[in-house]
């Protein structure tokens, strides 16, 4: 009996870690842009580390080696990987996407949102201005980029109601034509675990726990 009831609880437990990490798997193919120029899409016209005219961006570790004036700054992963550096556009409007990727996600599920942003222009007189957008939606804005080289976390959730796919777009609405320089690192959306199921789960570890131990007695 205690060996079955053993193996119910370490069944029970792998169930509850199952659950749990299906729950928060990462849904951003390179959020964090590691790999590179891959995985989304932009209005934006990428240059290999230029920066210098508005509706560049680059992939970059540094915004200082792009452009002469920025500041001197590190991504927000590590200090020393990747980042998105985007000189902000002014001529097209406040409506060109910076960053755009398509998700899959289940009906009637509740999901978390992120996003770091840092403004690398030195005197940040015009920071950032940005829109998050789902299927066209706003579902929040950020305006807090404002300290050079700080970065800043914008975060929110969502309801995917009937949808089984989501267009996720970052947008700048500021069409200043200085200063208006910023950075994105570390986009994130994952579901939100739901909280009876979890409560459920370990419950049931825990009972199955209780039960190992006074059977060992």
């Amino acid at each position: 009996m205690f060996r079955l009831t053993s193996c119910l609880v370490v069944l029970v437990t792998v169930l509850c870690v199952g659950r749990l990490s299906a729950a928060t798997q990462e849904l951003i193919v390179n959020g964090d842009f590691e790999i590179g120029n891959t995985g989304f899409t932009s209005e934006y016209v990428h240059r290999d580390c230029e920066i210098t005219t508005p509706g560049w961006y680059s992939m970059t570790s540094n915004p200082r080696d792009c452009h002469s004036l920025a500041v001197s700054m590190g991504d927000h992963t590590t200090g020393a990987g990747l980042m998105l550096a985007a000189n902000g556009e002014n001529d097209s409007g406040s409506d060109v996407v910076v960053w755009s990727q398509d998700v899959n996600v289940t009906p009637q599920t509740p999901y978390e949102f992120s996003a770091w942003v840092s403004n690398w222009q030195p005197a940040a007189k015009s920071p950032p201005q940005m829109d998050f957008l789902f299927n066209g939606v706003s579902v929040g804005t950020f305006n807090d980029a404002t300290t050079p080289a700080a970065w800043r976390q914008f975060t929110t959730t969502w309801n995917s109601v009937d949808s089984t796919s989501v267009t996720i777009e970052i947008i700048d609405r500021n069409i200043a034509s200085s200063g208006n320089d910023f950075a994105l690192d570390d986009i994130s959306f994952n579901a939100i675990p739901e909280p009876s199921t979890l409560i459920l789960l370990t419950m049931g570890a825990a009972g199955l726990l209780a039960y190992a131990r006074r059977r060992r007695k």
